[in-house]
């Protein structure tokens, strides 16, 4: 199995985890592929997966806890929206759950992040953590992280051949955002 197809789980309201370890050639979770599954709370990764479709978790309102995915390479538009609950996005190594300072950590293979992501994810708070290597300026899109409000800092750089371009409303309406230090930025949006 190379990918689940968009809307695959959509609305399974008995699905209460996802554990994908062993998917060792799972490359694509499709869009909406588990939207509105609402007793969803985890989701273990697959080292393997490069892409997260659009709004592929949304308004999974009892999501709390993302790991793994290190290889994720493109999260699309939405796919954490309305996920409420969510307080945990560990994208950069295989912990697997538990007591954690949580945060949102993205992998080091990060390319492309979605317009408004995280938006509605009431309950994440601290810091985000960008990868150190980017093939492409364009990683961020425009809201990618409008509405996170519990964010307290933003850290990231990078040391590929481009540098970070921050589009217009990147980081639009994070009340609790109290430092950012974004090494490598070529341009910072309105």
């Amino acid at each position: 199995m190379t990918e689940i197809a968009d809307g695959a789980f959509e609305s399974v309201q008995n699905l209460e985890g996802i554990g994908l370890q062993g998917a060792f050639a799972l490359e694509r979770i499709g869009a909406r592929a588990f939207a509105d599954c609402t007793n969803l709370t985890q989701v273990y990764g697959s080292g393997s997966v490069t892409e997260i479709g659009d709004e592929a978790f949304a308004d999974c309102t009892n999501l709390t806890q993302v790991y793994g995915s290190y290889s994720v390479t493109e999260i699309d538009d939405e796919a954490f929206f309305g996920c409420s609950k969510l307080e945990c996005v560990m994208m950069n190594s295989s912990y697997e759950g538990g007591e954690a300072e949580c945060s949102i950590t993205l992998p080091n293979t990060l390319n492309s992040l979605g317009a408004r992501v995280f938006d509605g994810c009431d309950a994440l708070q601290g810091g985000v953590y960008f990868p150190m290597y980017s093939e492409t300026e364009e990683f961020f899109t425009a809201d990618s992280f409008a509405g996170v409000s519990g964010i307290t800092g933003i850290e990231g750089s990078t040391y590929g051949e481009y540098g970070y371009v921050i589009p217009d409303n990147a980081f639009k309406d994070m009340t609790s955002l109290e430092y950012v230090s974004l090494k490598g930025v070529v341009s910072i949006g309105a």
